[in-house]
């Protein structure tokens, strides 16, 4: 009731400048462009820090997050919301923008925030990667590609890749050969 109610009303919040901000940061929150985010930290890992154990745990939550979300629109196959600002196709339950979303700047924040030792650069790396992450999710929102639910299951679903990750690269034999940190 309250997802309808929302993506009935949307329209009473939009403007020309704020869609042209939500799609900025929907395109960001995009599998392609996290794709290549993904590959541009997976190169720094491996070529200029050779840090395999935290290669290792990035590469399972983001794989975990793609795998997940995609698996659970096929079986879930909730439609998207009929008054969508953008073109969209595919299943609605979970946004994949938002699980992706968690799962790329949340690993950003859990793998990279201890090598900030400023503190104040570091409070701004981690609060840049959440308001990447709210902005994303709000994105899916305001254009009207997802229902509330949708996204809140999408946040969910990638803190829990994050935080699945992380206990399976320390408990696990096979994924734990390297101390993690």
């Amino acid at each position: 009731m309250l997802d309808q109610l929302i993506s009935q009303n949307i329209n009473l919040i939009q403007s020309e400048s704020l869609t042209k901000l939500m799609i900025v940061a929907t395109t960001i929150g995009d599998k392609y462009t996290i794709a290549i985010f993904s590959l541009i930290v997976l190169l720094l890992l491996i070529f200029r820090k050779k840090d395999f154990p935290r290669t290792r745990l990035f590469t399972l939550t983001m794989a975990a997050g793609v795998i997940l979300s995609q698996a659970l629109k096929r079986i879930i196959q909730r439609a998207r919301p009929e008054n969508m600002l953008i073109a969209k196709d595919g299943f609605s339950f979970p946004s994949g923008h938002s699980t992706l979303a968690v799962c790329f700047f949340g690993m950003m924040i859990y793998l990279f925030r201890n090598e900030i030792k400023n503190k104040t650069l570091r409070y701004s790396f981690i609060t840049i990667n959440i308001l990447m992450i709210i902005s994303i999710a709000l994105s899916r929102i305001y254009l009207n590609v997802h229902w509330l639910t949708d996204v809140i299951a999408g946040l969910t679903l990638g803190l829990i890749c994050i935080l699945a990750s992380i206990w399976a690269c320390k408990k696990i034999p096979f994924l734990n050969k390297y101390k993690l940190f």
